[in-house]
């Protein structure tokens, strides 16, 4: 029976409860080891447990997938798989697979290999769930038949389990997306090895940016899947069969996705675009909220219409001379977008994917009906996340403020804004066909683009199937003769 006066404190693990002591030097104790007390433990002492997800000492691991073709990291079946990993292991050093533990984060930029995407990209993130040894992976029957499931004799003593992943492969991020206020050097590495040289109030902030900001799972396949063998959504690998009619048509270096999105002057505020006998037209943005405007904000009056004038003379009477809201704007190529829907889906935009534009037109002497044209469209040059930052606008996005969120009052959350590239974006010259006067699509454009049914709601954006893609991203490109962009 100890003294009434004393305290007993039992170490305990320091990091996530896997048996490692809190105390640092010599004459550490053992986890689970008790000690003796006649007043309150110091606090090195004291018992120190906490949920993975909030470990005190937390590490940020960041190194190069030079090569991502899907086996480490393994982004398939609901989990992401680090375990063939051997940075460190030349030297004589732990690499990251061996060191990283429960609840630390791990982020993969790409290298400069043809197999990755390239410096200033990232390929993943991901959240270390479990760190298991390599045997009990080999045994564990929610792995079985995964690709890295391989035993290469011995080389590998852990595996790394993730479930809160963030995996994007070709469809990679920037590296300057990512929020570094608390940060007084770069996030990536470059060359081999790691850095892990992180402050915990970045990881913080870097762990909640990338949880708030994506969805968890795979936002895109490998830049490199294995030629010969063929890796199944289950991560297991099988022999590959020969298909003709898709192995002729690489576009990694184009564009992996095509969105369309309804933008302009629409019936409900009570008008339409113009369309002229020849095809021509002219985009009449929407108007602004009156309650958002500033001195910044622009004038119908003051956007130039390509037929002379400006486009306030095609705007409904109840709107000339007022505010628009010039989004898109075709002087910079910019569009923008708080909204839930289409923040999620810009967002799963990458650079060299596309952006189409469609609006209602009509021709001025018609009263009734409206189709849906194709009007314009951007390549993508970048995908800006846009923090709602004082002042506003923020200075160093100043070559955005040509977009009407820029030019508001206030910073919009949430919003996000996609940047177009200017030698490849612009507004067409004559507008092409989409829909009926039922605003569904024509059968000619189903068969061009995969896409059926109604395009008339403006809330969210049509993606195009991934088997049209590459043929939608063709027609596109011959219509760049026809590309003017909006002076």
């Amino acid at each position: 029976m100890s003294d009434p006066g004393e305290v007993v404190a039992r170490t305990t693990v320091a990091r996530n409860g896997l048996g490692r002591s809190p105390l640092k030097g010599d004459g550490e104790p053992a986890p689970g080891t008790l000690r003796r007390f006649r007043c309150a433990p110091p606090a090195r002492f004291r018992q120190v447990v906490r949920p993975f997800h909030r470990s005190a000492m937390t590490t940020l691991f960041s190194y190069v997938v030079d090569h991502d073709t899907g086996f480490a990291p393994n982004p398939y079946g609901g989990f992401c798989t680090l375990v063939h990993c051997k940075h460190g292991a030349r030297s004589g050093r732990r690499n990251v697979v061996e060191l990283a533990q429960r609840g630390d984060w791990i982020i993969g930029t790409g290298g400069q290999s043809k197999k990755s995407c390239g410096n200033g990209r990232v390929v993943y993130i991901m959240r270390v769930d479990d760190q298991i040894p390599f045997r009990d992976y080999l045994r564990d029957a929610r792995f079985h038949g995964r690709a890295d499931r391989k035993d290469r004799g011995g080389s590998n003593k852990y595996a790394l389990i993730s479930k809160m992943f963030f995996y994007f492969g070709r469809n990679a991020i920037h590296v300057s997306d990512i929020p570094t206020a608390n940060l007084d050097h770069p996030i990536e590495k470059k060359g081999p090895g790691f850095r892990k040289d992180f402050p915990e109030s970045f990881i913080r902030q870097f762990a909640a940016w990338v949880q708030g900001k994506y969805e968890v799972g795979m936002h895109g396949a490998p830049c490199a899947p294995a030629s010969k063998e063929r890796i199944h959504k289950r991560g297991t690998l099988r022999k590959a069969s020969v298909c003709p009619s898709t192995s002729r048509v690489p576009h990694v270096a184009g564009a992996n996705r095509i969105l369309l999105l309804r933008v302009g002057m629409d019936l409900g505020y009570g008008g339409l675009g113009p369309l002229f006998p020849d095809g021509r037209f002219e985009y009449v943005p929407i108007p602004e909220n009156p309650k958002k405007t500033s001195s910044r904000s622009l004038l119908f009056s003051q956007i130039p219409a390509r037929s002379g004038e400006t486009v306030d003379r095609f705007t409904p009477p109840r709107y000339r001379g007022g505010n628009a809201h010039y989004d898109p704007e075709f002087k910079t190529f910019t569009y923008g977008d708080p909204s839930r829907n289409k923040r999620r889906q810009l967002l799963r935009l990458a650079r060299n994917d596309v952006l189409v534009f469609y609006a209602g037109l009509r021709p001025r002497e018609q009263r009734r009906g409206s189709r849906l044209y194709v009007i314009g469209y951007f390549t993508v040059q970048r995908v800006h996340d846009v923090a709602v930052l004082e002042p506003w606008p923020p200075p160093t996005l100043q070559r955005l403020w040509a977009n009407a969120h820029f030019r508001r009052r206030k910073g919009d959350p949430g919003l996000v804004v996609v940047e177009g590239s200017r030698q490849t974006s612009g507004l067409l010259e004559s507008a092409v066909a989409l829909s009926d006067d039922r605003q569904l699509v024509l059968p000619d454009m189903e068969r061009r683009l995969g896409l059926t049914g109604s395009v008339m709601r403006a809330g969210a954006g049509r993606w195009v199937p991934a088997t049209h893609v590459a043929s939608v991203e063709r027609w596109l490109r011959s219509l760049e003769r026809s590309v003017a962009p909006c002076q």
